[in-house]
C-alpha cells in the first residue's frame, strides 16, 4: 500500500517524519560553514545531501506529513531554510516545517526563521550542558548565532522546546531555567 499518516488499520497515526541533515557539535558531525576551531579543516557531515532533503521533503509533503529536519550546524540550518524557502512555494498553507536543534545558526538565517514560518525546536538545556564544547568548536567570535532563541523568536519565529531525552535528562524544569 502507498506511504500514508495512517497504520495498522487506521489505529496508528504517523504524523510527522524527521531528516537528519548533519550529526552532533559535539562529535563534531555538526555541518558548519566554517571550520571546527578546534579541527581546521573539518567543517562537519552532511548526511543528506541537499538535492536528496529537497525530494524526501517533496514526498513527506505530499503525503500530509509533516517534516522535521534535524540540523545543529549553521551550513545544515541554510540547508534546512534554504529547503523550506523553495517547498514553501509548492506546499502551501501551515506545513509546521520545523528545524530540530537549531543549535548554531548563520546571523544572517535568524531571520528567516520567522520569514519562512519554520518552527525552531530547541533544547535550552543544550547551552548549559555544551556551553564549553561549542566554544572550543566554534571559537568565541561564532557564537552570535549559538543557541539563539531568544533572537530566533524575535523575528516572528515559533519555538518549541524540549529535553531532547534520552541525550539530556528528561526535567522540564532544567530546560526552562536555561531558557530563562
Amino acid at each position: 500500500s502507498p506511504p500514508g499518516p495512517w497504520l495498522y488499520d487506521d489505529r496508528l497515526r504517523m504524523g510527522g517524519v524527521k531528516l537528519y541533515l548533519d550529526g552532533a557539535l559535539g562529535s563534531r558531525g555538526a555541518w558548519l560553514i566554517e571550520p571546527y576551531a578546534d579541527d581546521p579543516g573539518n567543517r562537519g557531515l552532511a548526511l543528506t545531501g541537499e538535492t536528496q532533503l529537497r525530494n524526501l521533503m517533496s514526498r513527506a509533503a505530499m503525503d500530509g506529513f509533516q517534516i522535521a529536519v534535524h540540523a545543529i550546524g549553521d551550513r545544515a540550518n541554510t540547508a534546512a531554510l534554504d529547503a523550506i524557502e523553495e517547498l514553501a512555494l509548492t506546499y502551501k498553507g501551515d506545513r509546521r516545517w520545523r528545524i530540530e536543534h537549531a543549535q548554531v545558526v548563520a546571523p544572517g538565517d535568524i531571520a528567516r526563521f520567522g520569514k519562512l514560518g519554520a518552527i525552531a525546536s530547541m533544547q535550552p538545556i543544550h547551552q548549559v550542558s555544551d556551553r564549553t564544547m561549542a566554544e572550543a568548536r566554534l571559537g568565541p567570535a561564532r557564537l552570535g548565532g549559538a543557541y539563539a532563541w531568544r533572537s530566533i523568536a524575535a523575528g516572528g519565529a515559533r519555538l518549541a522546546f524540549g529535553s531532547d531525552a534520552p541525550v539530556e535528562r528528561p526535567d522540564p524544569f532544567a530546560g526552562m531555567a536555561a531558557a530563562l
